[in-house]
């Protein structure tokens, strides 16, 4: 299982205007089934994604994509992790990964 970690680059008033852009890119990894889940870190200094069934490169050339690094707006850092617990509901979702 693979976490990324955004740091915006650029302040808030800059991020928002291409927030709906980058959700729609991020649509194409549920639209694989890719993306368990995702959203902005509290306070908004950035943001997380979790996926599954993705290898680290094949995650790492989607984010290159992502429009908030071709706008230079924010950059990711992925940690690729072995989920030991979770919440049930997961484990269907998973398979085997927990």
């Amino acid at each position: 299982m693979l976490l990324a970690i955004s740091t915006y680059l650029k302040p808030l008033h800059d991020i928002d205007p291409h927030r709906k852009k980058h959700l729609a890119y991020l649509q194409s990894l549920v639209d694989q089934g890719a993306l368990v889940c995702s959203g902005r870190q509290t306070p908004a200094l950035g943001g997380v994604i979790i996926v599954h069934s993705l290898s680290k490169e094949e995650f790492a050339q989607f984010l290159e994509k992502d429009p908030f690094v071709t706008l230079g707006l924010a950059r990711y850092d992925i940690v690729e992790f072995t989920p030991t617990l979770c919440h049930p509901k997961l484990e269907a979702l998973l398979k085997s990964a927990c």
